[in-house]
């Protein structure tokens, strides 16, 4: 729109290379970065170039076009606009790098930007956003390396741009853009000003461990608060740490030292062991008794140093296993006492009335639960009682022979024999 400058414009030009020098060099890479220059309709700032052709050319403002903002740094910013017309246009400048933007590498700096809807004195610009993109050539858009939010505000606000670029490019062009949440083109515009703080980093691997293994249904938290952040898990959520309660594979992306990375980790809960030696067990001198378990693929070790799945027990103790399979390792203990005691089960009751043998009476120290079963001879069962209280009389059976059983509800003794009844 300005092919010619004046001997005054050129005049100008040269006091801002003189004043521009301090930007130069004020964010490394990128010549201009506060987009000094003449104050003028269609101008584009110095030391960058216009992508939009001479219908679309960017303001080296303020000043122009309504716009009064005052600079965020230096005398002068850039400003871009985007319009409905030739089905959607916008404008965008562009510049080659000092020095490259690569691959292995991740990069920071710092941007304001703001908006103006009296751009243009038409009080009908809405907002928009910035795309950042970089390429191996002016005005080259390979690689969209970062958008902006929208940029609603009238006023200026710094926004942190992060970005890992997954090829080295050697220029970077600024465009403004409508915004993604609209459905069709309108008018609107976006200023930008004061590039700086440019740091690069080596790009670091994230990780997040080995895959692992853990025991039980609690839930196990993967942590990547030792990243800097902003973080998205596979499922959307944000935060530094992640809560597991399923096996499964995980994921989450952030930000190492400056540059995006993500990793992987395959969590797998394995299903909790169930050990229970039963209840304490009571023994009379002479008995003995077996302590086991069984749960397939699983090593045992013992209080008494035994690696199998079950121990014989002679004596008075406190008995411990310790049972592990995959990461899971679950302990149980049992008191085993071994008394001199009586225990007698009789073979003849006589329920006549006198109080003498009148009953089924089980002669017991220990003071078990037992469950009693009485059967016929035709096999036929004809009394039980899970908790006997020795009180069967005979429930008015005939004389004959009988048969019972006895299982203990504290241990695994039983006892079974001939049973007479005489009336």
């Amino acid at each position: 729109m300005f092919p010619f400058l004046s001997c005054l414009g050129k005049a100008v030009s040269l006091y801002f290379l003189i004043i521009a020098l301090p930007f130069l060099s004020h964010a490394q890479r990128i010549n201009n970065p506060s987009f000094e220059g003449r104050t003028s309709e269609g101008y584009t700032p110095e030391l960058w170039e216009n992508c939009g052709g001479p219908l679309s050319t960017p303001d080296t403002q303020p000043g122009v076009w309504g716009v009064s903002l005052p600079p965020d740094h230096g005398v002068n910013y850039l400003g871009l606009v985007f319009r409905q017309r030739n089905s959607g246009s916008f404008e965008s400048v562009t510049q080659n790098l000092t020095y490259p933007f690569h691959q292995d590498s991740c990069y920071t700096f710092e941007i304001s930007l703001a908006f103006d809807p009296d751009y243009e004195d038409v009080n009908s610009r809405q907002p928009g956003i910035l795309k950042i993109w970089g390429g191996n050539g002016l005005c080259a858009t390979t690689e969209n390396l970062w958008n902006s939010p929208v940029i609603d505000h009238k006023d200026w606000r710094t926004y942190v741009v992060r970005f890992s670029p997954e090829e080295s490019h050697t220029s970077i062009t600024l465009q403004g853009y409508f915004s993604p949440n609209r459905y069709s083109f309108y008018n609107g515009d976006i200023l930008v000003d004061n590039i700086r703080n440019i740091k690069a980093h080596r790009k670091t691997k994230l990780s997040l461990g080995n895959d692992i293994r853990v025991c039980g249904s609690s839930e196990y938290t993967i942590d990547a608060s030792f990243a800097s952040g902003p973080f998205l898990w596979q499922d959307g959520t944000t935060n530094s740490t992640y809560k597991v309660t399923k096996s499964g594979k995980y994921w989450v992306q952030t930000y190492l030292n400056g540059c995006k990375t993500a990793d992987t980790i395959n969590v797998t809960i394995e299903k909790p062991i169930e050990v229970d030696l039963g209840p304490d067990i009571r023994l009379c001198e002479g008995e003995q008794t077996f302590l086991s378990l069984s749960i397939p693929t699983a090593k045992y070790k013992w209080s008494n140093n035994s690696t199998s799945s079950a121990i014989k027990v002679t004596e008075s103790g406190k008995y411990w296993v310790e049972v592990t399979r995959g990461t899971c390792t679950v302990t149980d203990t049992i008191n085993v006492t071994i008394q001199g005691c009586r225990f007698y089960v009789p073979n003849i009751i006589t329920p006549n009335g006198d109080n003498l043998n009148d009953v089924f009476e089980v002669i017991d120290d220990l003071q078990d639960s037992w469950r009693l079963e009485i059967y016929n001879r035709s096999g036929i069962l004809i009394f039980s009682d899970n908790n006997y209280k020795n009180t069967w009389d005979g429930n008015g059976s005939s004389s004959g022979i009988y048969f019972y059983y006895l299982k203990s509800n504290t241990s695994s003794k039983t006892y079974k024999g001939a049973l007479t009844i005489s009336r």
